[in-house]
Protein backbone atom coordinates (compact mmCIF):
# COMPACT_ATOMS: atom_id res chain seq x y z
CA UNK A 1 0.00 0.00 0.00
CA UNK A 2 1.25 3.38 -0.99
CA UNK A 3 1.13 6.55 1.19
CA UNK A 4 -1.06 8.72 -1.29
CA UNK A 5 -0.76 12.51 -2.40
CA UNK A 6 -2.83 14.10 0.26
CA UNK A 7 -0.89 12.50 2.98
CA UNK A 8 2.48 13.66 1.73
CA UNK A 9 0.56 17.08 1.59
CA UNK A 10 -0.68 16.52 4.93
CA UNK A 11 2.72 16.23 6.56
CA UNK A 12 4.49 19.02 4.07
CA UNK A 13 1.53 21.60 5.79
CA UNK A 14 2.10 20.19 9.05
CA UNK A 15 5.83 19.91 9.22
CA UNK A 16 6.22 23.44 7.56
CA UNK A 17 3.44 24.92 9.56
CA UNK A 18 5.82 24.10 12.87
CA UNK A 19 9.22 25.33 11.26
CA UNK A 20 7.33 28.61 10.16
CA UNK A 21 6.81 29.03 14.06
CA UNK A 22 10.06 28.23 14.96
CA UNK A 23 11.58 30.31 12.42
CA UNK A 24 9.37 32.91 13.07
CA UNK A 25 9.73 32.98 17.25
CA UNK A 26 12.83 31.30 18.37
CA UNK A 27 15.48 31.60 15.02
CA UNK A 28 14.82 34.72 13.83
CA UNK A 29 12.60 36.24 16.63
CA UNK A 30 9.95 38.05 14.33
CA UNK A 31 7.03 39.85 16.07
CA UNK A 32 3.97 40.55 12.99
CA UNK A 33 0.45 41.78 13.56
CA UNK A 34 -1.96 39.07 13.27
CA UNK A 35 -2.51 40.04 9.60
CA UNK A 36 0.58 40.17 8.20
CA UNK A 37 1.05 37.07 9.99
CA UNK A 38 -0.72 35.10 7.76
CA UNK A 39 0.46 36.93 4.67
CA UNK A 40 3.80 35.38 5.77
CA UNK A 41 2.96 31.98 6.88
CA UNK A 42 1.27 31.83 3.30
CA UNK A 43 4.88 33.10 1.86
CA UNK A 44 6.50 30.97 3.85
CA UNK A 45 4.81 27.97 2.51
CA UNK A 46 5.93 28.90 -0.85
CA UNK A 47 9.12 29.56 0.07
CA UNK A 48 9.39 26.05 1.45
CA UNK A 49 7.05 24.90 -1.61
CA UNK A 50 10.44 26.38 -3.51
CA UNK A 51 12.60 24.53 -1.67
CA UNK A 52 11.38 20.92 -1.86
CA UNK A 53 11.19 21.53 -5.86
CA UNK A 54 14.91 22.66 -5.75
CA UNK A 55 15.60 19.83 -3.38
CA UNK A 56 14.08 17.32 -5.46
CA UNK A 57 15.02 18.62 -9.11
CA UNK A 58 18.57 18.75 -7.89
CA UNK A 59 18.44 15.24 -7.07
CA UNK A 60 16.64 14.03 -9.96
CA UNK A 61 19.16 15.57 -12.63
CA UNK A 62 22.19 14.26 -10.48
CA UNK A 63 20.57 10.98 -10.70
CA UNK A 64 19.69 10.55 -13.70
CA UNK A 65 22.01 12.96 -15.42
CA UNK A 66 24.78 12.14 -13.37
CA UNK A 67 27.44 9.72 -13.45
CA UNK A 68 26.04 6.18 -13.35
CA UNK A 69 27.24 5.58 -9.47
CA UNK A 70 25.00 8.20 -8.55
CA UNK A 71 22.35 6.19 -10.02
CA UNK A 72 23.24 3.14 -8.35
CA UNK A 73 24.50 4.77 -4.73
CA UNK A 74 21.98 8.24 -4.17
CA UNK A 75 23.69 8.98 -1.26
CA UNK A 76 25.85 11.83 -2.55
CA UNK A 77 22.91 13.35 -4.48
CA UNK A 78 19.91 13.40 -1.80
CA UNK A 79 22.78 15.21 0.62
CA UNK A 80 23.69 17.62 -2.08
CA UNK A 81 19.99 18.34 -3.02
CA UNK A 82 19.10 18.57 0.55
CA UNK A 83 21.89 20.90 0.79
CA UNK A 84 20.48 23.03 -2.12
CA UNK A 85 17.50 22.87 -0.87
CA UNK A 86 18.25 24.38 2.68
CA UNK A 87 20.41 27.28 0.82
CA UNK A 88 17.44 28.39 -0.82
CA UNK A 89 14.98 28.06 2.02
CA UNK A 90 16.86 29.61 4.70
CA UNK A 91 18.19 32.23 2.09
CA UNK A 92 14.31 33.14 1.27
CA UNK A 93 13.19 32.62 4.85
CA UNK A 94 15.65 34.96 5.99
CA UNK A 95 14.48 37.77 3.88
CA UNK A 96 11.02 37.10 4.66
CA UNK A 97 11.52 37.29 8.73
CA UNK A 98 13.24 40.33 8.39
CA UNK A 99 11.62 42.75 10.64
CA UNK A 100 12.34 46.69 10.14
CA UNK A 101 12.78 48.51 13.67
CA UNK A 102 10.35 51.49 13.47
CA UNK A 103 11.23 54.23 15.18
Amino acid sequence: AGVSGVSYSRAFCLAASITWWLNKNITFGAKFSRALNVRKWMEYMLIQTGGGLVNFGCFVAMVWGGPKAFGERPLVPLALAAIAGLVFNYGYSKKLFKVEIQP
